[in-house]
């Protein structure tokens, strides 16, 4: 898909999704499947969910018993497309017979109401409602419980939320009537579940023959206005009611004309507008012998635009089957199918308060493509401009497109419309709803799958700028850095659909890192301003943060870093940390990732997912350990070279009575933040050998040093070693100088040599005869040629006779 126009587009994260998991970005080409289930699933509805994501509503076949009858689902996805509820949709009704027919509104309090025909009380349909949380979960009685049961059928119901919470449902209602001709009841819910009106509902229009096809919008008074094709006279005319909040009808009995010119006029739709008691209504009319588009604004009751109402579009040939969309404050926009030309295409008009004409007399086409076109929901973008779905069969099947189009009507994505769905064979009547983006999610009955008997329901969805699903980066793993001392996280991340060919749209990603309340607080009360993500170009350089709050708690993100897109299937970036997880303190950071454009203004976010960083890397082990006897106080002094480590914690003394003994908390006699220790129980017997470690703040600790009775020093000489030794150098890592010290069982030629880490040789401090002891060379870090040596590894080697030791030493400057 082709974009036409770029839009801003206002991503703004809720602290909420700092705390959620990453279920995966899900969104497929061509739409993703919502239930596939054997036999048809059909008749979806849509609503948006208030945070970015949609509820799709339907009825699908299952087998009880021997028959098949519908049962009603529903299914929450978010932008990303993953699936919020049990999949294959979470069940609203399963009760005996069939449920068909669905509608969903809002609640008004983070959950949503539907409402549907069901028959499960024989062969006749009633009206039953049910409730959802934001979790899929019931919050009424299993299988919803009833609204009307009154005798013969109650079914082809519309519902409206009601400001505050609740809603309005009208149905047709044939308690009085043979079974063609239908009145029109309604009835009002609160979200307690208490029926507000009369029980099995107030009459809207008890008036002879049918009245069918009831389009509801609120009046503004948390009631609602009514409209209807209505049979009574000698052609379908259409009527309207109002119905207060407290169940009153306000206009005539039976209802209002609203048009009753000759001939039929049929498919109200209604939206209202800004002033109580107020909306505004079109058709299909037939009044001059071919079917034409007429509309009006309904006040009070009457028509403000003429008796009869206006004519929309009357150009040649039908026009038929409008929608229509509030627009602004007070004006609507209606879209309808129009054979004035060789094939079925669709045309849009946008009319103002006062009944005048904003675009061409008679519409402006919106899609002219070839064959047929059939305009199927409109919405409201939010930014001032509207998006449209149809089913489009220029290529003999039925496919689905969309298409945006401005204040002017021009289109604001490829002129024919951007493909959502082409698969095998039908994709039918699609339904929308808008996201918070300045996109909308699409839903539809799918044949792909089966005989055309059957089909399936498929979702997808289309971002502002007119790419299918949401083109953001995934991010797959944040893992802490190996064999480090902490501080890095590896973020891997999957590209979106837009980095790679044929579309190459991604420029650049910048990676960013949450910070917690206090430290964004001071942030603000310091000065730093909020960074738009338009302002994160591929060479931006400095500090940048995103803020946000909820209620009096601020939070923001910090800009990390950027990365070129370079087609990857997938990318890495290492991330620094505040802080490391350690006891007490579980070190998570949140982080995203936005996906830039050449557009500064085109970008989309990850969903945001945590990790944390570990010091996984010991302290040196303690050095240079010395153990003297003293006699006032009687025992044993041990001390040792400090350890440099920044995160030193502290140092844990050990003592057996073997070398070989495992240090473990058993023999565990003291931990200390000195680099000494006295032990006052010391005594010559048994013989007592010492192991001290070093451990830093996160818990790793070093390899052991070891002292025994044979190194103790006090009155008596240091005995001559009883064995060979090199011991680590001291300290290490080391700037300027360093001490080694080794040992000598019995005399002999003895070789100490410091090489490059690839074997050239830098020094030679030893190389001659000595008698047993222990020694010690310190080195200043000098090369043969008395030059000072460069910052790194450096290794180390002692020999005599049969014995060769090399050790590893880092120099830094």
């Amino acid at each position: 898909m082709n974009p036409g126009k770029s839009l801003f587009v206002p991503v703004f994260l809720l602290i909420a999704c700092l705390l959620s998991s990453t279920a995966g970005a899900a969104w497929i080409e061509g739409g993703n499947p919502v239930d596939t289930r054997i036999y048809a699933q059909q008749n979806q509805q849509m609503v948006s969910d208030g945070y970015g994501g949609t509820i799709i509503v339907w009825s699908g076949y299952v087998l009880e018993g021997a028959f098949i009858y519908n049962d009603i689902y529903a299914q929450r996805l978010d932008k990303w497309g993953n699936e919020l509820w049990t999949a294959g949709g979470v069940p609203v009704c399963t009760a005996t017979n069939e449920q068909n027919y669905p509608k969903i509104v809002r609640d008004g309090d983070d959950g949503f109401i539907i409402a549907w025909q069901d028959a499960r009380s024989g062969s006749n349909s009633d009206i039953y409602i049910q409730r959802l949380d934001i979790d899929g979960n019931p919050i009424w009685t299993t299988d919803g419980f009833i609204i009307c049961g009154a005798s013969s059928n109650q079914h082809y119901l519309d519902m409206i939320p009601v400001e505050g919470g609740g809603a309005i449902i009208a149905w047709q209602d044939g308690r009085f009537w043979a079974i063609t001709n239908y009145d029109i009841y309604a009835q009002r819910v609160a979200n307690t579940g208490f029926l507000e009106w009369t029980p099995d509902g107030v009459q809207i229009c008890g008036a002879i023959y049918a009245q069918e096809q009831i389009e509801m919008a609120s009046d503004g008074a948390k009631g609602a206005i009514i409209a209807w094709r209505d049979s009574r006279g000698t052609d379908n005319d259409i009527y309207v009611q109002r119905i207060d909040s407290l169940g009153t009808v306000k206009y005539l009995t039976d209802g209002n004309p609203l048009c009753t010119a000759t001939n039929a006029q049929w498919d109200p739709q209604i939206v209202s507008n800004d002033f109580v008691d107020g909306a505004m209504i079109v058709w299909t009319d037939r009044r001059s012998g071919t079917n034409d588009i007429y509309g009006t604004r309904l006040t009070s009751g009457s028509s403000a635009w003429g008796t009869d109402g206006v004519a929309i579009c009357s150009a040649t040939g039908d026009q038929h089957f409008p929608v229509i969309c509030r627009y602004g404050d007070n004006s609507m926009v209606v879209a309808w199918r129009d054979e004035r030309g060789a094939d079925t295409d669709i045309y849009a008009q946008l009319y103002g308060f006062y009944g005048t004409v904003a675009w061409t007399a008679d519409g402006e086409a919106i899609c002219t493509a070839y064959r047929d076109q059939y305009v199927c929901d409109m919405v409201e973008d939010g930014l001032g401009n509207l998006i449209l779905t149809w089913m489009d069969r220029r290529d003999v099947y039925s496919d689905i497109y969309v298409q945006k189009i401005d204040p002017d009507c021009s289109p604001l994505w490829d002129p024919s419309g951007v493909l959502i769905c082409d698969e095998y064979y039908e994709q039918l009547l699609p339904v929308m709803s808008a996201d918070i983006s300045g996109g909308a999610f699409i839903s539809w009955p799918d044949q792909r799958n089966n005989a055309t008997t059957n089909q399936d329901i498929y979702a997808a969805r289309i971002d502002a700028s007119g790419y299918w699903g949401y083109s953001s980066p995934e991010i797959s793993s944040i893992e802490d850095v190996p064999s480090d001392e902490g501080g890095a996280v590896t973020i891997e991340f999957d590209p979106g659909v837009l980095d790679d060919f044929p579309y190459t749209a991604i420029t650049h990603y910048s990676i960013w890192r949450s910070m917690a309340g206090a430290s964004a607080m001071m942030l603000l009360q310091s000065g730093e301003k909020n960074t738009e993500l338009s302002s994160i170009t591929s060479d931006f350089s400095g500090k940048a943060f995103r803020f946000l709050s909820t209620g009096s708690a601020v939070y923001a993100w910090e800009w990390l870093g950027n990365m070129e897109a370079h087609r990857l299937d997938n990318y890495s970036f290492t991330a620094t940390t505040n802080y490391d997880s350690m006891m007490g303190q579980d070190g998570v950071h949140h982080f995203f990732i936005a996906s830039h454009t050449s557009d500064p203004f085109t970008y989309w976010n990850s969903k945001p997912d945590s990790g944390y960083s570990v010091d996984n890397l010991s302290p040196a082990l303690p050095c240079a350990l010395v153990a003297e006897q003293s006699f006032d106080p009687a025992g044993l002094g041990l001390s040792w070279g400090e350890n440099t480590e920044p995160d030193l914690g502290c140092y844990r003394i050990y003592r057996g009575t073997s070398e070989s003994f495992v240090p473990d908390p058993g023999n565990l006699i003291e931990t200390t933040c000195l680099a000494e220790y006295f032990d006052g129980t010391w005594t010559w017997t048994p013989d007592y050998y010492y192991k001290v470690s070093a451990v830093d703040v996160h818990g790793n600790e070093s390899c052991f040093a070891l002292i025994g009775p044979e190194g103790i020093t006090g009155e008596d000489p240091l005995p001559t070693p009883q064995v060979t030794y090199l011991e680590q150098n001291y300290p290490n890592p080391f700037n300027p100088s360093t001490t080694i010290r080794f040992g000598l069982r019995e005399a002999g030629h003895a070789v100490l040599r410091i090489y490059t880490a690839s074997g050239r040789l830098v020094r030679e401090l030893v190389n001659s005869d000595l008698p047993a002891g222990h020694y010690e060379k310190e080195w200043k870090g000098f090369a043969s040629d008395g030059s000072r040596v460069a910052s790194g590894v450096y290794f180390y080697r002692f020999s005599t006779g049969s014995f060769t030791v090399t050790k590893k030493m880092i120099m830094l400057r």
